[in-house]
């Protein structure tokens, strides 16, 4: 069933949600990942962070809103310089740190509505280019990103040392 969202920035009532989806986040990507905070450490601090991080670039905060309550949330970051790649030309992009949807509203349209407004605004900032990261054991994730035209761009390979 489709649902009706309405993609907006977000505003300081909306933290318990955000970090409601934040903390159901790192519950499923604990366990893919064994290096992720237990979901009760997540607190104000995160969205803080996430809040300064975009607002340093010209991004913000953007949630996904049905029937009056945050489904899911988007942080953007719109001028991400490339100039700590040494090997490449210095150019700006846009990067989607986070996107999260709470785990009952997923394959609703959520995440796909939430990109489409982090591009868009992408596009009105003159970027060429939005990157986003993703945990490789997430499967879903992929599925999302690559079903809306994202391809791998640099894969960070890991060996566990014991």
């Amino acid at each position: 069933m489709k649902e009706n969202i309405v993609i907006r920035e977000y505003r300081p009532e909306d933290l318990e949600q955000v970090i409601e989806i934040v903390r159901d986040i790192q519950r499923h990507e604990g366990s893919l990942y064994d290096r992720m905070l237990p979901p009760e450490a997540i607190g104000d601090w995160y969205v803080e962070k996430q809040l300064q991080d975009c607002a340093v670039t010209g991004g913000a905060i953007l949630v996904a809103e049905t029937n009056g309550r945050v489904a899911g949330y988007a942080s953007l970051m719109v001028e991400v310089s490339s100039e700590e790649d040494r090997d490449e030309i210095d150019y700006l992009f846009a990067y989607v740190p986070e996107l999260g949807v709470a785990q009952a509203m997923r394959g609703k349209g959520i995440g796909t509505a939430l990109l489409a407004a982090c591009e868009e605004r992408a596009r009105r900032a003159g970027r060429k280019w939005i990157r986003l990261s993703v945990l490789a054991a997430n499967g879903d994730a992929h599925r999302l990103y690559s079903r809306l035209g994202y391809d791998p761009h640099i894969v960070t390979l890991e060996k566990r040392l014991d």
